[in-house]
């Protein structure tokens, strides 16, 4: 029969908060003129958090908010927080043949090599502000 003592994390269940749970705190980052800053954490409701999420993080300008998926690997037709020319912006994403995609915003689309851009994560919830 084997005594060996099984260590304490082998032996009980990762326990959690139920603040983690019900309103896990996230990252918050507020984006204006082209440049992010952390601000702290925000207190957000899990059921509006996507389950599949890796790496979330509350982003904030004037005109909208999002939770943005820092851990998205592949590039999908939508709304993503990219760089250009180290100026960091939300914008929709559509791929086109030859690895290219068209970058849209309310008011501006133009067409670019994918590697023109960097990726920083997908928007996975917008909260509009009226």
């Amino acid at each position: 029969r084997d005594t060996k003592k099984m260590s304490r994390s082998e032996t009980s269940p990762t326990l959690k908060h139920l603040q983690d749970i019900v309103a896990p705190s996230l990252p918050k980052f507020v984006l204006a003129d082209g440049e992010m800053h952390s601000s702290g954490q925000i207190i957000f409701d899990s059921s509006l958090i996507p389950s599949q999420g890796k790496d979330i993080i509350f982003v904030q300008t004037d005109k909208n908010d999002f939770l943005v998926d820092m851990g998205q690997p592949t590039i999908t037709n939508g709304f993503w927080l990219i760089s250009i020319d180290g100026l960091i912006s939300v914008s929709k994403l559509t791929r086109i043949p030859g690895n290219k995609v068209i970058v849209s915003d309310s008011e501006n689309s133009f067409e670019c090599a994918l590697s023109d851009i960097d990726i920083k994560g997908r928007v996975v919830l917008t909260l509009a502000k009226s």
